[in-house]
């Protein structure tokens, strides 16, 4: 739930002023090293990608509402009543394609200087050691980022993407 916080806060910060790029929702994919795919569909449709997950049900205060929480090696997804809420990859297991490029933990953070050059230049504006990219749909911004942690040597830690539905 700290990941959720973290990421709501970051989403406000990158809503109040144009310092940062955007993706389409269409063009981000998560892909397992059986290259299955999964989009930001609903749980069955994560299980049917990448099969049977360990879940656990979370109550969420604030929003007054439950979160499942499913878990595969690497890799957890995130769901409310409403749908999808959150990704995060934690290896190497996993890749985030964006536009078609493959992004994955471990890839040096000036990968994405090339598709992302104001993301790329803002970076620890909001949050040290992080590149946000906000996500669109039909070319218009909403609330939720693609989110790249790193460590001090610029190395991807975890890409988050996730929805705010606060």
């Amino acid at each position: 739930m700290k990941t959720l916080l973290t990421v709501a806060l970051l989403l406000f910060a990158f809503t109040q002023e144009r310092d940062y790029d955007s993706i389409e929702r269409d063009n981000i994919i998560i892909k397992n090293k059986l290259n299955q795919r999964y989009t930001f569909g609903s749980a069955n449709e994560l299980q049917k990608a990448f099969g049977k997950a360990s879940i656990k049900k979370e109550l969420n205060e604030e929003a007054a509402d439950f979160f499942y929480l499913h878990r595969y090696k690497g890799l957890e997804v995130w769901f409310s009543s409403g749908g999808w809420e959150t990704t995060i990859v934690k290896s190497r297991d996993y890749t985030v394609l964006l536009n078609g490029v493959e992004y994955k933990i471990g890839d040096h953070i000036n990968k994405i200087k090339t598709q992302f050059p104001l993301s790329y230049q803002n970076r620890n504006k909001y949050d040290n050691n992080a590149i946000g990219i906000m996500i669109s749909h039909n070319k218009a911004i909403y609330d939720a980022e693609v989110d790249f942690r790193y460590d001090n040597k610029g190395f991807i830690t975890n890409i988050t993407i996730a929805n705010d539905n606060s």
